[in-house]
């Protein structure tokens, strides 16, 4: 090929590079890029994987729906093109804990298995000022053998911090990263 058509060719696969990975794909079974746009992880394009996640990888989980219509009326997340179910796009969080994990909620943060979780203070008022309806009570917490914990790596994370262990089928892969914000 000459240069010029390579040239055409490259940009061309970067325009549809960019397209696919701008929509929304909550239909999470098929393996591709992916795109997040909170905070609350590092913001940039994943490569996801269906199939079991381990701690400490990035998933995608899509909320139960008293938390999702939470999260939805006031703002913390967005309606979906390709939604989970509930009409809700899933939240991008660490898998921080699985079942069985040990969980402590005190004054300095979220400790899983006796590890401060970094930026993890669990607050009275979220990051616009307002009261959060949900939150975890200070204590030790089992996770259970169908739940998992998710972490974000944010201060204002809406997490389960503020939502308790969400249902470990919400979860269907890793998510790694190709280009994110750090």
């Amino acid at each position: 090929m000459r240069y010029a058509e390579r040239l055409a060719f490259a940009v061309m696969l970067s325009c549809a590079l960019v397209v696919l990975l701008l929509q929304e794909d909550a239909q999470l079974g098929i393996a591709g890029p992916r795109y997040n746009h909170s905070p609350s992880m590092p913001v940039g394009v994943y490569w996801f994987v269906p199939g079991l996640a381990t701690r400490g990888e990035v998933v995608a989980a899509c909320l139960p729906d008293p938390y999702a219509q939470y999260a939805l009326a006031h703002k913390i997340l967005e309606p979906s093109r390709h939604p989970c179910a509930n009409g809700v796009e899933p939240i991008v969080k660490a898998l921080a804990a699985v079942p069985g994990d040990v969980v402590d909620v005190g004054p300095q943060g979220v400790s899983v298995n006796g590890v401060l979780w970094p930026m993890s203070v669990v607050r009275r008022l979220n990051c616009h000022g307002q009261r959060e309806a949900f939150r975890m009570q200070p204590g030790r917490h089992i996770v259970a053998p169908d739940k998992v914990f998710l972490m974000g790596l944010h201060p204002c994370s809406w997490d389960s911090r503020f939502i308790g262990d969400v249902p470990r089928s919400s979860i269907t892969g890793p998510w790694y990263p190709i280009f994110t914000s750090n």
